[in-house]
């Protein structure tokens, strides 16, 4: 799965999540043990808290955390490509070193084992 597609959807559902807690919040503060000002106070902090809530989940000028999600997102990506690399250099490396080590192999046997004369 894309992994901007699943913080779309994990964007998506934090909204919702924040409109159900400020709409939770509204019906405490209207509620009848609190009185009309209080209330009014209540649902406004509980909708200021919403709204600063879901502007951080939505990308803006680059200091939401949305964005910094985005760069972070992009970053990691970045370095995914890099250890790819890093990874066809060793292979390619342990290749090599393979070969040079049975050449060396077959060098020292050569040496311990020379042909033998005939008499």
């Amino acid at each position: 799965m894309n992994p901007s597609i699943e913080i779309t959807a994990v964007t998506q559902a934090g909204a919702v999540l924040v409109a159900l807690i400020a709409f939770a919040g509204v019906l405490v503060g209207s509620g009848a043990w609190v009185s009309g000002r209080r209330a009014r106070r209540a649902a406004d902090a509980a909708r200021q808290a919403a709204e600063a809530a879901v502007h951080e989940l939505l990308p803006n000028s680059g200091t939401s955390s949305r964005d910094a999600l985005d760069r972070l997102e992009e970053a990691v990506a970045g370095i995914w490509k890099d250890v790819g690399g890093i990874r066809e250099e060793i292979r390619h490396d342990r290749r090599i070193a393979a070969d040079r080590l049975s050449k060396a192999e077959d060098r020292i046997h050569d040496l311990e084992h020379p042909p033998k004369e005939k008499a």
